[in-house]
C-alpha cells in the first residue's frame, strides 16, 4: 500500500480498547462485528466515507461497512468497506491492519 509521506501505515486505536475488551469478556463475546454506521464510525475514530455520508445509495448493492475486532487482539482487527475508499485509506490510513 502507498502511504502518504509522514503517515504511519497503522495509527493508534481511537477508542479505549482495554474497556471494550473487558466489556466483551464480561458478556462472553470473543469477536465483535460492527455493521451499523454509528458503531463503525465510533470504532474507526470518527471516519465516515464521504460518498455515503449524506444518504444511503439504493440500487444493486448497499454500502455496509464492517469492522471486525477480536477481544485482546487489536492487531487482528479488520475493516471491510467500499472499493472506492482505497484512495482515502492510502492518504489517511485507519488503525486497523
Amino acid at each position: 500500500m502507498n502511504v502518504a509521506p509522514g503517515k504511519n501505515a497503522v495509527s493508534t486505536i481511537p477508542f479505549d480498547h482495554a474497556r471494550v475488551d473487558r466489556l466483551m469478556e464480561e458478556a462472553g463475546i470473543d469477536v465483535l462485528l460492527a455493521t451499523s454506521k454509528h458503531n463503525t464510525q465510533y470504532l474507526l475514530g470518527g471516519y465516515k466515507f464521504i460518498f455515503f455520508a449524506a444518504m444511503d445509495a439504493i440500487g444493486h448493492s448497499r454500502y455496509l461497512p464492517v469492522v471486525v475486532y477480536e477481544k485482546g487482539g487489536p492487531d487482528h482487527a479488520a475493516y471491510i468497506g467500499n472499493r472506492m475508499e482505497g484512495g482515502e485509506h492510502q492518504n489517511h490510513p485507519f488503525w486497523t491492519p
